[in-house]
């Protein structure tokens, strides 16, 4: 495709840029089969992550996987479960062990020399709604310096519901794109209604979304 690729380097720019660390669960999968981390390359060349390793949080190593400048892949703890949730047109770089903290911990990313990239903590009090909520962690710049991803002003509760992993957060339906407007709830005779309100000025495609009465469903 054109792009030159460069071997791993020391401060690679390779960026953790959206947690899932406490998702919900459903009727057939618990949360933490739900989690994900996403990631994104921050430089000009492709970047070959062959031997990039978590050290710290999780327990994963890359196999043979090349990126494209500002590439985004993902890596989950469950496939099947991450799957069933967001489709599989998202690029999976593979299945990690181990699961990441609900009220926060150290991540840790190193190279194929051992020679650390980034590392930060994360903190379940910085949005609630990322505990437990349906909300993800998503990192505000990318570009920042490293050393500020420990900070929870560096991030923000995604804008989408379960957040949006391997895509650009722009190009996702904001929260509260489609409401719930109406409900008839003790109905005689013609049963009961709910009815939906798109508030947005475009068209939704709602085809397969689903909805229920039950959180963990």
């Amino acid at each position: 495709d054109g792009v030159q690729e460069i071997a791993a380097a020391p401060g690679a720019p390779l960026r953790e840029t959206e947690v899932m660390y406490n998702p919900p669960g459903n009727a057939d999968v618990n949360g933490d089969e739900n989690e994900f981390i996403e990631l994104q390359t921050t430089g000009t060349s492709a970047l070959n992550l062959t031997g990039y390793k978590f050290s710290a949080g999780i327990d994963f190593t890359f196999g043979n996987l090349t990126l494209a400048p500002g590439q985004k892949t993902v890596v989950v703890k469950n496939l099947a479960a991450f799957q069933s949730r967001y489709g599989t047109s998202i690029p999976v770089a593979g299945e990690y062990r181990d699961a990441l903290d609900n009220n926060g911990e150290l991540i840790r990313l190193e190279d194929n020399l051992g020679v650390l990239v980034q590392e930060f903590t994360y903190s379940s009090a910085w949005f609630p709604s990322t505990s437990g909520n349906g909300d993800s962690l998503v990192i505000n710049d990318p570009a920042a310096a490293v050393d500020t991803w420990s900070s929870a002003s560096s991030w923000h509760a995604s804008t989408a519901a379960l957040g949006t992993p391997g895509i650009d957060e722009s190009t996702s339906l904001p929260q509260h794109a489609v409401v719930v407007n109406e409900v008839l709830t003790h109905s005689t005779g013609t049963g009961d209604v709910i009815e939906l309100k798109n508030t947005t000025g475009a068209s939704i495609n709602i085809g397969g979304w689903y909805l229920g009465d039950e959180a963990s469903d």
